[in-house]
């Protein structure tokens, strides 16, 4: 079984080479595997605002959030994100 590391850095490496789709499958396997770690949500919902998922993204950064609460790039993400979709008072 890998880690929520190696599987974080395969996500990763599929996200650097534009296969956004591939990517959320690994780091949605990773979240099976490991769901307290904050850092996989974050980085699928980098995935899902690269197809044009921004409800996805947007659920994705609140669980984020909820474990680490205090993340500020994720919450200037969210923010971001809810601006796209025109939800201004979430935002």
């Amino acid at each position: 079984m890998s880690t929520w590391e190696e599987l974080k850095d395969l996500g990763n490496n599929q996200f650097k080479q534009g296969n956004y789709n591939q990517a959320i499958s690994i780091y949605t396997d990773a979240i099976k595997q490991y769901p307290e770690q904050d850092v996989l949500y974050a980085n699928r919902a980098l995935c899902y605002k690269s197809i044009g998922n921004f409800r996805n993204a947007i659920l994705d950064l609140e669980k984020s959030l909820g474990i680490n609460p205090k993340s500020v790039k994720n919450l200037k993400r969210k923010a971001e994100y809810c601006l796209s979709i025109g939800n201004f008072s979430e935002a």
